[in-house]
């Protein structure tokens, strides 16, 4: 596969909550492994209703989470125009859309790099920072390339808001935490803050 540049995909995965968190634990595992062209159907590809708000906002955050893959693509057996999730998730995917149409060339940049050097253009955070013993144990942050530090969420986070609220004060007090919550609980990646 490395030879000769085939793209790897995530294969038919639920639309769920649970199905995007293995997805960014493949991703971090397949790049690792030597396959720079990794991808996921974003949104997921079985299942999904576009009248659901948990499937709008889960397929606003597995958007998100396609922004940093090497391929951005959604692929499903379900509608998958973007107007059809509704106007806040509409507006939402529109502008991760835009995002990452204007970083195209510096991620086919990054990519020319990963078939130089290896390097991953998603890893997780000890790949970066070895020396630190913190970053060894932090699963729900990556790097994407070698600036970005980002979480993506991979749960609903309209559920338990007090709970949620409190982790992420106990993350912020971590060097390494690139999540924020909006006052209404939208989680964001810091880095971007389309949401």
């Amino acid at each position: 596969m490395q030879r000769w540049g085939a793209a790897l995909w995530s294969g038919d995965t639920r639309s769920v909550w649970a199905s995007l968190k293995v997805s960014v634990q493949a991703a971090l595992n397949t790049q690792l492994s030597g396959i720079a062209w990794w991808t996921t159907d974003i949104g997921g590809y079985a299942g999904g209703d576009p009248n659901n708000d948990d499937f709008r906002e889960l397929i606003v955050r597995w958007f998100e989470f396609g922004f940093t893959c090497p391929l951005f693509r959604q692929h499903g057996a379900r509608t998958t125009e973007i107007w059809a999730y509704g106007n806040r998730s509409c507006a939402l995917i529109e502008k991760i859309i835009a995002m990452r149409t204007s970083f195209e060339p510096y991620i086919m940049e990054q990519m020319a790099l990963v078939s130089q050097t290896g390097l991953p253009i998603n890893r997780p955070l000890w790949f970066d920072f070895p020396d630190d013993a913190a970053s060894w144990g932090i699963t729900k942050q990556y790097m994407f390339v070698s600036w970005a530090p980002l979480a993506v969420c991979v749960e609903a986070v309209r559920f338990a808001l007090s709970d949620i609220q409190q982790r992420v004060r106990e993350r912020n007090n971590s060097a390494l935490s690139a999540m924020a919550y909006l006052d209404d609980g939208a989680c964001v990646m810091s880095t971007f803050w389309w949401c």
